[in-house]
């Protein structure tokens, strides 16, 4: 996945998403099933950060940053 552009909700539900650039997520990631690979990049997530079922993260050497307001 190459892109510089804000997500509102991003949801990986089957395959291996593999990142080719940092990702902004500015509510919900979920994964749900299949795995997402940060490799080496950086992750911002503004709400929950959510990995369940068959779902998997692979963090490489990226960093996530969890970036939204406390309640």
């Amino acid at each position: 996945m190459n892109s510089n552009s804000a997500f509102y909700n991003l949801t990986v539900s089957a395959g291996t998403v593999t990142l080719g650039a940092n990702l902004d997520v500015d509510n919900a990631l979920t994964v749900s099933g299949g795995t997402l690979d940060a490799s080496s990049f950086t992750l911002n997530v503004s709400g929950n950060f959510t990995i369940s079922g068959t779902g998997a993260f692979t963090e490489g050497t990226s960093t996530v940053i969890l970036d939204g307001a406390a309640a």
